[in-house]
Parts: C-alpha cells; structure tokens; sequence
C-alpha cells in the first residue's frame, strides 16, 4: 500500500514543489502550490527513503529544495503559503496571491514535520531548513506562555487576535519530529506544555476540546473569522484532534522517559 500511494503521489510534481492532485492523479494548477502539502509530500517521500523504497530519494530532495528556496520570503523571513508552479525568471518562487504572503503557524508546523522526516532520511539542505524553520519558531511563533501564534501579517509585524486548536496539534506533533532529529529535549518539553493546556481545556470542558480561542487562548464560540490560509473551518469540538492529542501524549510520555 505505501508503494501504491507513493506511485501515486509522484503525480503532483511541478517544479516548485508538490501541487494538489486531480481526480485523475495530475497535478491540480488551479490551486496554488501549498506549504503544507508540499511539506507532507516531502515527508511521505522521506519515509520512502527510509523504507528503502526505489525512487522516493529524488521527490524528497525536491521537497527539501522546494520548501528551502521557492517557498522562503526572502525579504521577511518565513514561508508563504502558497506560490505559483512555476518560478520567476530569476528562480524565485512567486506568492499565489496576495493571502498567500501571510504566515501561517499552521503550515510551518507541517513545514517542521517534512524537514524533521528528510533530516532523519539524511537529505541534502533538510538539516539545514530544519534549523532555520526552528529559529523561526522561537523568534516569531513561541509565546510568553509556551504556546503558538496561529498567523502573522507577511512582514510579522502583527500577530491576529485568534488561535486554533489545529494549528497547536500539528505544531506539538512537529516539535517531537524535530526532537528526533535534533536530538534536542527542549522540544519535548515544548510539546509538552501544549498537551497540558490541552488537557485542562479538555477537563473544563466536559472532555470535548474547543477548536478556537482568542488572542489570551480563552475558548470562543462559533465559526472564527478572518482566517487567511484557507484551511478548513470546523464547527464543534473535532473528535479527530481528540485522537491526535490522545496519540501525542503517550508519545511525548515515551520520550520524556527516555530523557531520563
């Protein structure tokens, strides 16, 4: 089965980086080359490598290369959230859109996730684009109380006044990817002041996790506004994060343990 997916995603190739797929399998141009898909292509293709699966080297070092080069705001710092399939003429990836200059800590926690696997899989620049993503996160996306920003303007000047429940999930499963990598503790413990808010959140809340906060992480009702990254928009408490965070935990169990 990992070989027929991999066969499959093999599709999505463009040349700055992994597009979404058609229902036949080609690489959908309507939409913009995303960060996240192209950091979780980057991953699966890592996990290949690893496998020892024939071919998959290739599709990751693009994946390492993509996110290192097409994607990173040479002017800002960061990654955009999505560009174009094709580079400028000078090689520079360009943004889709205009929303696709915004920062976006969904995303860049999935950009963590593909840098950590290629890193692992020892692949050309992932270290290296590990690195610069964590320094990323410490000088931009961590705050006073541990926890992450969920989107800056382009230029990081101004953080919105929202947080979310899924961007705090990928970002906590991104920080124990780079702890293997690294070997670095911080990151575990990193994770683990996120599972523990969660737990709290979860015990206030008759067990059923709240998908959206504001800026102070205090739970809001209803549908937020204002997202500009185009993920998806949930109503209620999401039980598949109810799942992620039950599988975090006894994973950062695990490695907190092996710290001694």
């Amino acid at each position: 089965q990992m070989r027929a997916l991999l066969q499959e995603a093999q599709g999505a190739i463009v040349p700055t980086g992994f597009a979404h797929l058609t229902p036949r399998g080609g690489a959908d141009l309507s939409r913009g080359i995303d960060l996240a898909v192209t950091a979780r292509m980057t991953y699966v293709f890592s996990l290949g490598v690893l496998m020892g699966i024939p071919g998959c080297r290739r599709y990751a070092d693009h994946g390492v290369h993509a996110l290192a080069t097409y994607f990173a705001d040479p002017d800002n710092g960061g990654w955009w959230t999505a560009i174009r399939p094709e580079p400028d003429e000078d090689g520079h990836g360009i943004p889709f859109d205009e929303e696709s200059r915004w920062k976006s800590q969904f995303r860049h926690a999935f950009l963590i996730l593909g840098a950590s696997a290629a890193t692992v899989a020892n692949r050309p620049g992932a270290l290296e684009l590990l690195v610069d993503a964590l320094h990323d996160q410490e000088r931009h996306w961590l705050q006073d109380d541990g926890l992450p920003a969920d989107t800056f303007t382009p230029d990081y000047a101004q953080c919105t006044n929202r947080r979310s429940m899924d961007a705090l999930v990928h970002t906590a499963e991104a920080y124990l990817n780079a702890a293997e990598a690294t070997t670095d503790p911080v990151w575990v413990e990193r994770a683990e002041v996120m599972a523990a808010f969660v737990h709290h959140q979860a015990q206030d809340n008759e067990w059923r996790i709240p998908e959206y906060y504001d800026g102070q992480w205090q739970p809001v009702s209803g549908a937020p506004e204002g997202f500009t990254d185009g993920r998806r928009v949930y109503e209620g408490a999401v039980i598949g994060h109810s799942f992620q965070w039950a599988r975090l935990a006894v994973h950062i169990r695990a490695a907190l343990r092996s710290m001694g």
